[in-house]
C-alpha cells in the first residue's frame, strides 16, 4: 500500500505503509510526507473515472465523503500534527500537475483542515 493511513466511510482508520517508511503515493515527492488516502472518489464531476466506473458509482453512491470520514480525518490530522508537526497539508492535484485526486468535495476538506490548522499548501512538483 503507497500511503500510511486509509480512512473508510465508517471512519475506521486502516494503517498502510509503516509511518517510518517512504510511502509511493506523490511520484518524486514522498520524502517526509504522511500519506492518507479517503476510501471515496470525492468528486463531484466524476472527473478521472471512466464510463463504467462513473455509472457503478451514481449507482452505488455519489461518491461523498461520510461524516465519519471527515470526522476521522480531522482526528488522524490533529493527533499527526501533534506528534510529528505538519507544516503543509494539501491533495494529489496540488502536488502533482493533472492529478483529479481528491477530487472537488476532497480538495474542499483540505481547504478547510489547512485553514483551521494554518498549515501552508504544498510546493507543487514537475
Amino acid at each position: 500500500m503507497p500511503y500510511h493511513f486509509a480512512i473508510d466511510g465508517n471512519g475506521n482508520i486502516y494503517e498502510g505503509r509503516p509511518i517510518d517508511i517512504v510511502g509511493s503515493h506523490v511520484k518524486g515527492a514522498n520524502t517526509g510526507n504522511i500519506g492518507i488516502v479517503l476510501m471515496a472518489d470525492l468528486d463531484s464531476q466524476n472527473t478521472g473515472l471512466g464510463k463504467i466506473q462513473g455509472f457503478v458509482e451514481n449507482v452505488l453512491g455519489d461518491g461523498s465523503a461520510s461524516s465519519q470520514m471527515i470526522e476521522s480525518l480531522v482526528n488522524l490530522t490533529r493527533y499527526l500534527n501533534s506528534t510529528y508537526g505538519i507544516k503543509y497539508f494539501g491533495g494529489h492535484q496540488e502536488a502533482i500537475p493533472n492529478r483529479y485526486c481528491p477530487g472537488d468535495m476532497g480538495m474542499e476538506w483540505v481547504q478547510r483542515i489547512r485553514n483551521t490548522y494554518k498549515f501552508s499548501k504544498p510546493i507543487e512538483k514537475q
